[in-house]
C-alpha cells in the first residue's frame, strides 16, 4: 500500500487577522447604513405621528360641525313639514274661494241684468220734478177750461 502524505498547510495568522478586520470593517460600515436608516424611518414615523394627530384633530371638528348640521337639518325639516301642511289648507282655501268666486259671479250676472231690467223701466216713467210741473200746466189748462 501506498502511503499518502499528509500535508499540512501553513496558515497565516497575519493574513487571517487582517482579512477578518477588513471583514469587520465592512459589516460596521454595513450596520451604520442600516442604524442610518432606522433614523430616517423613525423620523418619518414621528412626522406622519405628528400628522395623523392633526388629522385626528381636524376630524374631531368636521364631526362636532357635522352634528351641528345635522340638528340644524332636522330643525329645517320640521319647518318644512309644517309649511307643507300650511300649504295644503291654503291649496284648499282657494280651491273653496274659487268655488264662492264662481256663486258671486253668477249672481253678478243675475243682478246686472236685473238692473238693466229696472233702468229700462224708469225710462218709461216720470221724474216727481216733471210730475209736478206737469200737474201745474194741467192745473192752469183745467182753469181756463172751466172758465170759458
Amino acid at each position: 500500500m501506498k502511503k499518502v502524505k499528509a500535508t499540512k498547510s501553513k496558515i497565516d495568522v497575519g493574513q487571517e487577522l487582517r482579512n477578518l478586520g477588513a471583514l469587520l470593517e465592512n459589516n460596521n460600515h454595513r450596520i451604520e447604513a442600516i442604524g442610518e436608516q432606522y433614523l430616517g424611518i423613525n423620523k418619518k414615523l414621528d412626522s406622519h405621528t405628528e400628522m395623523i394627530e392633526e388629522l385626528s384633530s381636524d376630524m374631531k371638528i368636521v364631526k362636532a360641525t357635522l352634528v351641528s348640521h345635522t340638528e340644524t337639518l332636522k330643525s329645517h325639516t320640521e319647518t318644512l313639514k309644517s309649511h307643507t301642511e300650511t300649504l295644503k289648507s291654503h291649496t284648499e282655501m282657494i280651491g273653496q274661494n274659487a268655488e264662492a268666486i264662481s256663486k258671486v259671479a253668477i249672481d253678478v250676472d243675475i243682478i246686472k241684468t236685473n238692473v238693466e231690467f229696472v233702468k229700462e223701466g224708469m225710462k218709461k216713467k216720470v221724474d216727481y220734478d216733471e210730475f209736478l210741473a206737469l200737474e201745474r200746466r194741467m192745473s192752469v189748462l183745467e182753469s181756463k177750461i172751466n172758465k170759458a
